[in-house]
C-alpha cells in the first residue's frame, strides 16, 4: 500500500511527529470525509483528530507501517486556516485559534446555571409552552430543510434526499409524533391497589438534559433528542459532534435564531466531553462507542443522572 503524499505542508512539522507518535496498529474506520487511521486511543486521539478536522484539506503521510489519511472538502477553510486566516503551517504548536471550541468552561457552567434557574420558574412544566416551543423547532427545521441538507452533504458527501429524508423529514415526523401525543403522555396514570386505596402516578420534567450527538447522523440525532427532552418539559444543552464542522455550526446558528440560552444552547467545537461531563446534568443522551458510553455512565454515577445510551450503532 502506498500514497502519494498531498498538502502535507499544512501541518507543523512538530504536530505531525507528535500525532504519528499517538498511532499505533489497532485498525480503525471511519467512511467518507473523516480519517482512516491506526490508532491507539481514540480519546486521546481525538484532541488531534477532531482540530485537523477543521483545519485541514488533505493529509496523506507514511510512518513505518503505519497510514494516516484524513480529508477535508472544504478547501478554501484549509487554505484560510479558518476564522482568523492564519494557514495551519504558520501556527504555533497546537495552537488551532478558529478551530477550537467557541465558549470556555466557565462560560459553559454558566450555561447550565442559567438553564437550572429557568427550569426552576416552572415554566417548562407547563403543556401549552412545551408546545410552543415545539411548534417552533418545527418552523425552525421546516424553514431551514434545504441549509441543513446541505451541510450534512458538505461535510459526509451523502445523496442529499437521503439527508432530506432522514435529518429533515425524519426530524419533523418525531416533533409532530411528540405534539400529537403530548397531553396522552403528560397524564397521570391510575393504578388500583389495595381497596379502597387508589394510586394515581404523574410525570415530572428532569431538568437540565444533555444531548451530545454523533458524526454520522449529524444533525437528526441531536434535534430529534432535543424535541424529545422539550416535549418532557426539560432545557437542553446540545454538544454536536466537531468532526462534522459544517452542520454543527449550522445547529448553532439555527438553534440561537430561534431559542433563548436559557432554553436550548448549543456548545460548538471541540471541547472535550470529558468536561462537559465534569458539570452536573439531570440526563444525559448519548450516541458513541462503547468505550466513550462507559465514560459518559461513570460520570453520570457521580451524580446518579439518568443515561440514555446509543452504543455503536444499537
Amino acid at each position: 500500500m502506498s500514497k502519494k503524499s498531498t498538502n502535507i505542508q499544512l501541518l507543523p512539522s512538530e504536530l505531525l511527529v507528535d500525532i504519528i507518535k499517538a498511532i499505533k496498529f489497532t485498525p480503525s474506520s471511519f467512511t467518507n470525509k473523516t480519517l482512516h487511521m491506526l490508532i491507539k486511543d481514540r480519546t486521546e486521539w481525538s484532541k488531534y483528530a477532531t482540530k485537523l478536522m477543521n483545519c485541514s484539506s488533505i493529509i496523506y503521510t507514511f510512518v513505518g507501517n503505519t497510514f494516516l489519511e484524513f480529508k477535508k472538502m472544504d478547501k478554501e477553510r484549509a487554505i484560510t486556516g479558518g476564522k482568523d486566516g492564519i494557514p495551519p503551517a504558520k501556527r504555533t504548536r497546537y495552537d488551532f485559534t478558529g478551530c477550537s471550541s467557541n465558549i470556555e468552561p466557565s462560560e459553559f457552567n454558566e450555561i447550565i446555571v442559567n438553564q437550572r434557574k429557568f427550569f426552576k420558574t416552572g415554566d417548562t412544566r407547563e403543556l401549552s409552552f412545551r408546545k410552543e416551543q415545539l411548534q417552533k423547532l418545527r418552523g425552525m427545521i421546516e424553514r431551514n430543510g434545504g441549509r441543513i441538507t446541505e451541510a450534512v452533504y458538505k461535510d459526509l458527501d451523502l445523496n442529499k434526499e437521503s439527508i432530506m429524508e432522514m435529518d429533515v423529514r425524519g426530524s419533523l415526523e418525531i416533533i409532530d409524533l411528540c405534539l400529537e401525543n403530548l397531553e396522552n403522555w403528560a397524564k397521570p396514570e391510575k393504578f388500583a391497589i389495595n381497596k379502597p386505596d387508589e394510586l394515581e402516578m404523574g410525570y415530572e420534567p428532569e431538568g437540565v438534559v444533555l444531548v451530545i450527538g454523533a458524526w454520522n447522523y449529524p444533525s437528526m440525532l441531536v434535534i430529534q433528542s432535543a424535541a424529545l427532552a422539550i416535549a418532557a418539559g426539560n432545557t437542553v444543552v446540545i454538544k454536536p459532534s466537531e468532526v462534522t464542522a459544517d452542520t454543527s455550526h449550522l445547529i448553532k446558528v439555527l438553534f440561537e435564531e430561534t431559542f433563548p440560552k436559557d432554553l436550548i444552547a448549543v456548545i460548538e467545537g471541540a471541547i472535550e466531553e470529558t468536561k462537559i461531563l465534569n458539570e452536573r446534568f439531570d440526563h444525559i443522551f448519548y450516541t458513541g462507542s462503547s468505550n466513550m458510553g462507559k465514560v459518559v455512565m461513570l460520570a453520570a454515577a457521580e451524580y446518579l443522572t439518568p443515561v440514555t445510551l446509543e452504543l455503536n450503532g444499537k
